[in-house]
């Protein structure tokens, strides 16, 4: 019996271990299940975090897609353009040319008016040396008569 007394007394302080094992298993498992909500609440955070940087990001990519077809667009009117400044200089040039060339002939027809007004300068002199001559102040009263009696082809 004394055995048998030893052996429960064995067993009595094996389950006092084991209740005082169980006991500290419990706490830990306490202190556990709180890290476990702790640790929930968190990764529930950084979950409404990414959805948030997620909706940002899906923002700015349909913004940079908006600016990217803007930007196309100012390319294509940049081009459009650059072939109308490219036809205006064309333009500018063969006016350029015009300008010249008119230039140029008004010139020589400013040389042909000089010419032409020295000559019919010349003319006049040449009619007012005749009318101051003798012989066309003698002729005078014939002209006059002639005029009187022959009707005027002019």
């Amino acid at each position: 019996a004394e055995d048998l007394g030893a052996e429960v007394a064995a067993r009595d302080a094996r389950i006092a271990d084991l209740k005082e094992f169980a006991s500290e298993l419990s706490l830990e498992l306490t202190a556990r299940d709180a890290q476990i909500v702790e640790l929930s609440r968190h990764a529930e955070n950084l979950g409404v975090e990414v959805a948030t940087r997620d909706a940002r990001i899906l923002e700015l990519s349909r913004h940079a897609e908006d600016l990217g077809a803007e930007v196309a667009a100012r390319d294509a009117r940049i081009a459009d353009l650059e072939q109308v400044a490219e036809s205006l200089a064309r333009d500018a040039a063969a006016a350029n040319d015009q300008v010249t060339q008119k230039t140029s002939e008004i010139a020589a027809l400013g040389d042909r008016v000089r010419d032409l007004e020295v000559r019919a300068q010349g003319g006049l002199t040449t009619i007012a040396d005749m009318r101051a001559s003798t012989s066309w102040r003698i002729t005078y009263p014939l002209r006059a008569l002639k005029r009187l009696f022959v009707p005027s082809a002019r």
